[in-house]
């Protein structure tokens, strides 16, 4: 009988330790499942992030786009009134006037406006024909120079760095041949 009871014993304490067993186990497949999903969730948390962080920069990149667009727009219709200015000045034949040395004033001021935006007066005298930053008004003939020389410049081209605000319309040499065409 003892015996029996002893059997019955080790019977009733095994039972609960594979139980006991499985629901570790179970637990433990929960637990890492559990962790699988908390990685993928952080895998997505952080490609959210970096794809939020390209958007930002890539905005702020638009941005400062738009912003030296608007600059070259304004910039460009200031270009008109600086050549009236010049025309005016060059027209005066009284320097020392008042109205003269207000109006050489705000030609100054223009001037400096231009140059802190980096806008710069286009080479045009003297030099090769460049279709980036020169337009062709008219053409002369002159053999003692070479095709493609700018020989007159009939507008100021002005440009701020590498964007054309206004091309410099010239007049460039073009040697005809006389061959009867």
């Amino acid at each position: 009988m003892e015996r029996d009871e002893r059997e019955k014993e080790k019977k009733t304490v095994i039972i609960p330790i594979r139980r006991a067993n499985e629901k570790v186990a179970g637990k433990e497949t929960d637990i890492s499942a559990k962790a699988a999903s908390v990685q993928e969730m952080e895998d997505r948390w952080r490609r959210a992030l970096a794809d939020f962080d390209n958007y930002r920069k890539r905005c702020e990149r638009e941005m400062e786009k738009i912003r030296e667009d608007e600059r070259a727009c304004v910039l460009a219709s200031m270009l008109p009134v600086y050549d009236s200015i010049e025309h005016a000045l060059k027209a005066c034949d009284d320097c020392d006037h008042p109205i003269v040395k207000g109006v050489e004033c705000i030609q100054r001021q223009m001037k400096q406006i231009f140059s802190s935006y980096g806008v710069e007066e286009i080479e045009a005298e003297r030099v090769l024909f460049d279709p980036k930053w020169h337009e062709v008004v008219g053409t002369v003939a002159d053999p003692q120079l070479p095709d493609g020389l700018v020989y007159e410049v009939v507008q100021k081209g002005y440009r701020m760095g590498d964007r054309l605000l206004r091309p410099a319309k010239v007049i460039v040499v073009k040697n005809y041949l006389n061959n009867g065409k």
